[in-house]
């Protein structure tokens, strides 16, 4: 029996825990993201960014 794909769901990470946070985190920053099927296991996840001028307190001046 084959595999259903399912899509990447953030989990709830605990105050302590190394790992939780990466969707959650790339959600927060983005436009739009998705996902792709790898085979024969896996996912890609893709996020697209609007991106514009730097502020001038953000800018890097090194």
């Amino acid at each position: 029996m084959p595999l259903v794909p399912t899509p990447p769901r953030p989990t709830k990470a605990e105050d302590d825990d190394e790992g939780g946070r990466g969707l959650l985190l790339v959600d927060s920053l983005s436009e739009e993201t998705g996902y792709h099927d790898r085979h024969p296991i896996g996912k890609t996840v893709w996020a697209r960014l609007l991106l514009g001028s730097p502020s001038k307190e953000s800018a890097c001046t090194s």
